[in-house]
């Protein structure tokens, strides 16, 4: 009869430090499933938006019908966040890059379109400076998404028009040498 009651003793203690080990176990299998069912809306919300961009710059070069400054910049910062990679999901730059490069191509988005300063007494600038006041100068020249700077090399490329005042920034930081840094970003020296 004695041992009845140590031998429950010991069974419960020894399921009592298996438990908490169980409890912890299924708390990370349903974060992970979580992390997996997020990624997978992640993916699939991307590739809905850039369906959805490519059928808008193909009806818009059909129609010739530009693209107004908001949705340039827009159409410009959706191709440099494509990269997907730091959520361990695909890269869809390639995919974004030539997409942008289409458009630019189709006459419907223009490196050097005037968009307005965000308050009426700053004087519009090009896209490509908008671009790079937005998402390059901030972080230049110590940590620029590698991305932003493919985008700007892009609108370069295409033929942005570098010589005004307000592009002074712009060409400083192309003739700066690139160090590729680990991860998503650049330094210029």
């Amino acid at each position: 009869m004695r041992l009845l009651p140590a031998a429950l003793f010991l069974l419960l203690a020894v399921a009592a430090g298996f438990i908490p080990r169980v409890v912890d176990m299924r708390e990370q299998m349903a974060a992970k499933a979580e992390s997996q069912a997020t990624d997978a809306d992640l993916e699939m919300q991307f590739q809905s938006d850039l369906l959805d961009r490519s059928g808008d710059v193909q009806d818009r070069i059909d129609a010739k019908n530009p693209y107004a400054p908001a949705d340039a910049l827009a159409l410009l910062e959706f191709a440099a966040s494509a990269d997907l990679s730091w959520r361990s999901l695909p890269d869809h730059t390639p995919e974004a890059f030539a997409l942008l490069e289409q458009a630019i191509d189709g006459k419907v988005l223009d490196p050097n379109m005037l968009v307005p300063g965000p308050t009426i007494d700053v004087p519009p600038v090009t896209l490509t400076v908008a671009f790079y006041d937005k998402w390059i100068r901030p972080g230049s020249p110590q940590a620029i998404r590698k991305h932003d700077w493919d985008v700007l090399q892009i609108l370069v490329a295409k033929g942005a028009d570098l010589s005004s005042p307000s592009a002074a920034p712009v060409r400083a930081d192309l003739a700066r040498t690139v160090i590729l840094g680990g991860g998503q970003f650049l330094s210029l020296k």
